[in-house]
Order: C-alpha cells, then sequence, then structure tokens
C-alpha cells in the first residue's frame, strides 16, 4: 500500500508515540501487516504508523485489544494481502529480522502459543536460539535470549537484528496455526534480571549480560526495581499443514481508483502497472467514477 508522504507525516504527527525502539518485519508480523498491508477491520491506531512504537499496556504493546485479536480475524488480513501465513515448521529453525529505531539494549525472548486470541496467560512455550546461531548476543545460562548493549545494533548492524530460532519438534497445534511474540525488555534504564515486571519473561545472570555489555564498551545499568520500558511483536504462525490463503474476496463496496492508496479492500490493490481510473471490482476495467464500477446482479 502506498500512502502519501505528506499525509502519513500529518498523521504521525498527531498521533503521542514513543518515538522508539522495534519490531519483526520477517517474518511478516501483525505489526508489519498493518503497517504495509493495512485492510479495513486491522486495527486503526498510531501502531499502523509508527509500528516501532509498540510499547502500550496489552499482550502486544498496543492499546485495548488490538493486534491480540483471534488467529480467524487475522487469517481474513492474510488472505486480502495475497500472502500465506508464515509456517514454522516443527524441527527447523526459524530466521528473524528485528528493525531497531531507538537501542536501549536490554534482553529479549521469542515465544510462541496454540491459543486462539493473545494474552499474557499464553501458555507460553520460550523458544532457545538456534545452535548455529549461538556465537553472538547469546548467555549460556539462559539459551533462550538475545542480548545486547546499549547502541550496539544502531552502531554496529545497521539498526537490524538479525537472529535465529529454533522451533521445537515436538511443538504443534491441533489447528496447524498458531500466534507468538517478541518481547523485549530495555536495558538502558534497568535490567529486569529478577523478572520482577509485569510483563513476565525469564529470570537472568546479570553477570553474564555485564560482560557481554562491557565488551561493547558499556556500562551494565542495576537490576530494576519496579517496572522497565519494554516493546511488543506479536505475529501468526503455521506448521505448514494449515489451507493455503484463498483468493481476496471482491471488495464490498465497487470503487473507481487512480492509485493504491487506501486500503487494500478499496484501492490498496491498485496494480503498479496500471494508470487512469481502475475498478476495485476488476482492475483490469478502465473507469471516470464509481458507477462505471456497479457490479450487475441479475435477478431471477
Amino acid at each position: 500500500m502506498i500512502v502519501g508522504g505528506k499525509f502519513a507525516a500529518l498523521a504521525l504527527s498527531c498521533f503521542p508515540t514513543a518515538w522508539s525502539h522495534g519490531w519483526i518485519t520477517s517474518p511478516v508480523s501483525r505489526l508489519e501487516m498493518a503497517n504495509k498491508y493495512w485492510s479495513s477491520g486491522m486495527p486503526d491506531d498510531p501502531l499502523r504508523w509508527s509500528p516501532q512504537s509498540c510499547n502500550g499496556p496489552n499482550s502486544c504493546g498496543a492499546q485495548g485489544s488490538f493486534y491480540t485479536e483471534s488467529q480467524d480475524t487475522w487469517l481474513g488480513f492474510y488472505n486480502l494481502a495475497g500472502l500465506g501465513v508464515p509456517v514454522f515448521t516443527p524441527g527447523t529453525d526459524i530466521d528473524f529480522s528485528i528493525k531497531i529505531t531507538a537501542d536501549h539494549g536490554g534482553q529479549s525472548w521469542m515465544m510462541i502459543s496454540c491459543a486462539d486470541t493473545i494474552s499474557e496467560s499464553g501458555p507460553w512455550t520460550y523458544l532457545e536460539r538456534a545452535q548455529d546461531d549461538r556465537d553472538h548476543h547469546y548467555m549460556s545460562s539462559n539459551p533462550t535470549i538475545f542480548a545486547w548493549a546499549k547502541d550496539e545494533m544502531t552502531e554496529n548492524y545497521n539498526s537490524v537484528i538479525n537472529a535465529k530460532w529454533a522451533m521445537p519438534s515436538n511443538f504443534s497445534c491441533s489447528s496447524g496455526r498458531g500466534v507468538g511474540r517478541w518481547l523485549w525488555k530495555t536495558g538502558n534504564s534497568c535490567n529486569d534480571d529478577k523478572n520482577i515486571a509485569s510483563k513476565k519473561t525469564e529470570s537472568f545472570v546479570m553477570s553474564e549480560f555485564a560482560a557481554l555489555s562491557s565488551g561493547f564498551g558499556q556500562v551494565t545499568m542495576p537490576s530494576c526495581t519496579s517496572d522497565m520500558e519494554w516493546f511488543i511483536t506479536c505475529f501468526d504462525f503455521s506448521d505448514g499443514s494449515s489451507p493455503a490463503p484463498t483468493p481476496a474476496p471482491a471488495p464490498s463496496t465497487p470503487k473507481c481508483c487512480w492509485s493504491a492508496w487506501g486500503p487494500l479492500d478499496v484501492c490498496g490493490n491498485y496494480p503498479s502497472s496500471a494508470s487512469g481510473g481502475r475498478c476495485n471490482t476488476n482492475f483490469e476495467k478502465s473507469c471516470s467514477g464509481d458507477g462505471n464500477c456497479a457490479v450487475l446482479r441479475l435477478s431471477v
């Protein structure tokens, strides 16, 4: 979906955002879907424009129930976008890319669940780092964590975390689909080694993180005594057995489109090769107004 630059800048200026910090871009996450493939029914909130600011109170770092909705709700959005749900085959390693826009360092976890909706109670299974990806940002006392020093990703890694977590060989969901989330607890003011935060993860050995942090020339902040800043990205996955995406349904409101601006179910699927007015019910059909795109319904 293409959004006009001036409109996007205006929209961002109207929202109270944290102007930080990070979200999963690949495999496609719910935040990435809303940012790149928005369609009617998706959360229409500040994170749609600023996915990195996912430090809200709910279990996906947003407000209300946004991004925690059921698997079936989000499957419909994948279908509209023409995307398959990311496949996490049991027993394989999953490559993740995470964009960091303000690097506060700290510790992060990847977790998965067969639950239909996303909540703190999960139940969550923590993924361990892949065996061949443990030569960096790894703490042997806790093999689930990806840890890094403040500013390390922005200064040395082009502001992107690239890491692999291992999908357990014995993990399966009866539906063939599940949900997950990446949870980052920042380390710029304190470190939650005792797991006291309201967003529960796991405890870890502070001295091990301190060694990692000092290796980058950073001072390690003390243990947290209250909640710290966190960022969360939620996502969907399939074990590969669930059905392929169904064709996107025809738009319910016929419209003459002139560009790909707008939701996917309105004009967002306007072809990049097209020009001029095209009907969203059939982009091969030219139009000058919405009336040209009405779908004729035969009465019997």
